[in-house]
């Protein structure tokens, strides 16, 4: 019963307290295990064989060149993350019996996956891995693949009956045929993938689609979808109308040199999340005023402070650089996410009646310069560069957790956020200097470098984890 708790409690706890609790007395030494192990760079082959890590269920060695052989592990491991420049080969998972979730991405030296073929459930084989057609050809439970970039992957038809998630963008070596038998794909990713251009026939299941890029994907091989909920389609100016999807499309991205106009979103009912920055054909999202709730309508996009007049339910909002909004007071009662960097229209009277902001974004926005009546809610601000916000637009708040105010001169004192401040940029010509921070008590996160004004001590020794004092004599 109480080696039953020991174990529990080890199982959540961080490797270094597993480590030291097993070698409390030598009953703990020969009956706890670790079942969990994220292999760093400093372990090797015979630090994974030891007895502690013999029934070991997860285990990521990705780009760890001193691992090469897991088929000790043949019994129990069930997910295993071999990426990259790991040296696993395909000898060293030979052995393997129950593993359901394997990523090998960038590993050459893997080929097959056949061997596991009545148990794997997920695979990652994305970028120039070892494993072609042949490798996975007697798969039989796959749900979940990634391919994405593998050009020796050409056909997943024989797991019609099992795949529900397949990436097989870009260089990937599956065309149109190869997805043709698929009958139960809920989400496709074939981002810039020239070689499929339809997906009428999954119009029963598909529920996401990234049809990105210059995807071969284009208005006609979309006509008779039913059923999807999110598309991203940016840059995809062979597609131009979402209206056939009015009664189930939710999130939208149609960004850049998507074809989609102002007529293409119009009868789109229950929109919540709509990108479509750099869009220039889309001008006024107010028919989608009782639903939307995400709006990025940054640069050159044509969504002006008309078109977003009537929103009621705006949570997070992105016009960076939009010069043609200027006022979100409108969205006093929702907004807690705003970005409006550079030369956004937005000003400090655009802003002036907002009430529950918790992330502020006005990096190089010089129209901005006070922040204290957000003092209540303010979490995260970005003010760097030659934004407005000086050291009293900023004197008054209270729960800073990130601070972001690299190259901004004006602002040289945070000490009266010393109880909460966690992670704070103040690099290059931020004018903070070392007095500016001296009171600080939480600091996780301190990046200062180039700013020859700052110099650790120890102060900060005890919260410090991440230290970046780049440029600088630290």
């Amino acid at each position: 019963m109480i080696m039953d708790i020991i174990q529990t409690i080890i199982n959540y706890s961080k490797l270094e307290s597993q480590i030291k609790c097993s070698q409390l007395d030598k009953y703990l030494y020969d009956h706890l295990h670790i079942f969990s192990l994220n292999a760093k760079h400093n372990m090797d082959q015979q630090i994974i064989e030891k007895r502690i890590f013999s029934r070991l269920k997860f285990l990521n060695c990705s780009d760890n060149s001193e691992i090469n052989d897991v088929n000790h592990l043949k019994n129990t491991l069930k997910i295993l993350d071999c990426g990259g420049n790991c040296r696993i080969d395909q000898n060293g998972l030979s052995q393997l019996r129950f593993l359901e979730e394997l990523i090998c991405s960038f590993n050459k030296k893997i080929n097959s996956v056949n061997h596991l073929k009545n148990t794997l459930k997920i695979l990652d084989c994305g970028g120039n891995c070892g494993i072609n057609q042949k490798g996975i050809s007697e798969l039989q439970h796959i749900e979940k693949l990634d391919c994405s970039d593998n050009v020796n992957i050409n056909n997943v038809n024989h797991l019609k009956n099992t795949l529900k998630r397949l990436h097989c963008g870009t260089d990937c070596g599956i065309d149109q045929d190869g997805i043709s038998r698929l009958l139960y794909i809920e989400e496709l990713y074939c981002c810039a993938n020239e070689k499929i251009n339809n997906v009428n026939h999954l119009k029963n299941t598909l529920k996401m689609l990234n049809c990105e890029w210059y995807c071969g994907i284009n208005q006609k091989g979309i006509s008779e979808l039913k059923y999807v909920q999110k598309l991203n389609c940016g840059y995809n100016s062979k597609i131009n109308n979402m209206n056939h999807l009015k009664d189930t499309l939710n999130l939208l991205d149609c960004r850049d040199n998507c074809g989609i106009g102002q007529n293409g979103i119009s009868e789109l009912q229950y929109i919540e999340n709509l990108n479509c920055p750099n869009n220039n054909e889309i001008n006024n999202v107010n028919h989608l005023k009782n639903t939307l709730k995400i709006l990025d309508c940054s640069y050159n996009c044509g969504i002006g402070q008309n078109g977003i007049m009537d929103l009621k339910h705006i949570e997070k909002l992105n016009c960076n650089f939009n010069e043609k909004i200027n006022n979100v007071n409108h969205l006093k009662n929702t907004l807690r996410i705003l970005y409006c960097c550079g030369k956004c229209g937005i000003d400090q009277y655009g802003i002036s009646e907002l009430k529950y902001i918790e992330e502020l974004n006005c990096d190089y926005n010089e129209e901005i310069n006070n922040v204290i009546h957000l003092k209540g809610t303010l979490k995260i601000l970005h003010c760097c560069g030659v934004c407005g916000i000086n050291q009293n637009g900023i004197s008054e708040l209270q729960y800073i957790e990130g601070l972001y105010c690299g190259s901004n001169e004006k602002i040289n004192n945070v000490n009266h956020l010393k109880n909460t401040l966690r992670i704070l940029y103040c690099d290059n010509k931020c004018g903070i200097d070392q007095y500016g921070i001296s009171e600080l008590q939480c600091i996780k996160e301190l990046y200062y470098g180039s700013n020859e004004k700052i110099r650790i001590e120890d102060h900060l020794k005890d919260t410090l984890k991440i230290l970046d004092c780049s440029g600088n004599t630290c």
